[in-house]
C-alpha cells in the first residue's frame, strides 16, 4: 500500500485524528504539523481492519499516538541537513504547572528540500523515458506535460524545462494543553497547522502540483483507561491555485472534515474477557468552485455514521478468541458490515500465532 504517492488502502490515525485529506483520501506526507521523530509512539496493524477502524482500513492501519507534556518535559532544539539541499529546523518544548495538573506542549518548525520530481515538457514525449532509462528496459509511453514545475519555463521549440525548481516546503506548529484528572484521566486540547509548497501528486487525471496550500486542525479529547472521547476538525485551502501539468488548468479546493467518537470498555469474569464498543459521526464539506467537481455536485456536506463492537475471551492461559463487528452508512456509500474473527495462541509472552478472518471497504473519494 505504500508504493505510490497517494495511498488510499492504508489508513493513518494521529491521536485518533485521521490524516487524509478529504478530496483525494490520502496522505499529504509533507504536511505534517510536527517533525516525525515527536510523533511518539507508531503502531502498524496489518491486514483489513474495518472491523474496528471503519473506512479505508483496506490493507492496514498505521495508528501514531504523540506524547503528552508530561512524556517530553524540556525544550528540543533540532536542526538536520541532507541531500537534495535538504534543511530542517525545529523547536518543541513541554512543561508543567498547577502543581503537575496542567501540561502544555508547542513546537514549530520549517523544512525545505529539492525534489526528485521534474518536469516532462519535453515536445517529443520522450521526458518520462529519459527519466526512467537508467532503471527500466520496459517500454516507456510518451508522455507530454504542458506546465513545468513551479519556478521553470520551457523552451520554446522543444519544451526542454528551463531554469531551477521551487523547493518543497513546510512551515508548521502546533500547541497541546493537557488536563490530568484525579481519576486517570487526560483532558487534551490541541490544534495547529501547516503550509506545503509545491508538491507534487500523481492523481487520476495526472500529475498535480501544490503551489502553496494551508492545512489547520484542532482536536479536543477526553480520555481513560475505560473510555475516550474525542472529536476533531480538519481543513485545507488551496492559497494558491493547484495545477493540473497534464492541462496547465488552475485547481481549487476548500475542504473540511467534522467528526465526533466516543468508546468505552471493560473487563467481565475476573479480566478473562473484555469487550470494546463506541460509534462515530463525521461530516465532511468539499467545494473545488467547479475546477475538479460538477457544479451539480459540487459545494458539498456529507455524513457519515458508525457503529462498532468487540469481544475477546481468554480460553485458557495460552488461547483467546477475538469476535468483531462494524455498520458503516453514509451518503456515499451503501451500508457496510466488516466482521472480524480470531483465534490468538500464545505458547510465551514473546510468541504469538493468530488465525484471522478480516472483512475492510474503501469509500470512494471525491475524485
Amino acid at each position: 500500500g505504500f508504493n505510490s504517492s497517494l495511498n488510499r488502502r492504508v489508513l493513518v490515525l494521529q491521536d485518533g485524528r485521521d490524516l487524509a485529506i478529504a478530496f483525494l483520501g490520502s496522505q499529504e506526507w509533507n504536511g505534517l504539523p510536527q517533525p516525525l521523530e515527536d510523533v511518539g509512539r507508531l503502531e502498524m496493524v496489518r491486514g483489513p481492519g474495518s472491523a474496528l477502524y471503519g473506512a479505508n482500513a483496506f490493507s492496514g492501519v498505521v495508528n501514531i499516538t504523540t506524547p503528552t507534556a508530561r512524556e517530553v518535559l524540556g525544550t528540543k532544539v533540532t536542526l538536520a541537513g541532507g541531500e537534495l539541499e535538504t534543511f530542517r529546523g525545529d523547536v518543541r518544548h513541554a512543561s508543567v504547572f498547577g502543581g503537575d495538573r496542567f501540561g502544555f506542549r508547542v513546537n514549530a518548525g520549517y523544512n525545505r528540500s529539492d525534489t526528485y520530481t521534474r518536469s516532462r515538457t519535453l515536445r517529443n514525449g520522450t521526458s518520462l523515458q529519459e527519466e526512467y532509462a537508467p532503471a527500466t528496459n520496459e517500454p516507456i509511453p510518451p508522455t507530454v506535460e504542458v506546465r513545468p514545475l513551479n519556478g521553470q519555463t520551457t523552451e520554446p521549440l522543444t519544451g526542454a524545462p528551463l531554469g531551477e525548481r521551487e523547493p518543497l516546503q513546510n512551515v508548521y506548529g502546533s500547541a497541546r494543553l493537557d488536563y490530568y484528572l484525579n481519576n486517570g484521566a487526560v483532558l487534551s486540547a490541541d490544534g495547529g497547522g501547516a503550509r506545503v509548497e509545491n508538491e507534487v501528486f500523481v492523481t487520476g487525471i495526472g500529475r498535480v502540483q501544490v503551489l502553496k496550500a494551508l492545512k489547520p486542525y484542532a482536536r479536543l479529547a477526553l480520555a481513560h483507561d475505560r473510555y475516550n472521547i474525542f472529536g476533531f476538525w480538519n481543513s485545507r485551502t488551496s492559497l494558491d491555485p493547484q495545477y493540473s501539468l497534464v492541462s496547465g488548468q488552475p485547481l481549487e479546493e476548500r475542504s473540511d472534515i467534522f467528526h465526533i467518537e466516543g468508546q468505552q470498555n471493560w473487563n467481565f469474569q475476573a479480566d478473562r474477557g473484555r469487550i470494546v464498543y463506541g460509534a462515530s459521526y463525521r461530516n465532511t464539506r468539499v467545494n473545488t468552485s467547479g475546477t475538479l467537481m460538477d457544479p451539480v455536485n459540487d459545494d458539498r456536506s456529507d455524513d457519515y455514521y458508525s457503529g462498532y463492537g468487540q469481544v475477546e475471551y481468554r480460553l485458557t492461559s495460552q488461547l483467546r478468541v477475538v469476535a468483531a463487528g462494524r455498520v458503516d452508512d453514509g451518503t456515499l456509500f451503501k451500508a457496510q458490515f466488516s466482521p472480524k474473527g480470531a483465534l490468538v495462541f500464545s505458547p510465551n509472552e514473546a510468541h504469538s500465532f493468530r488465525f484471522t478472518v478480516n472483512r475492510a471497504f474503501q469509500t470512494p473519494n471525491y475524485s
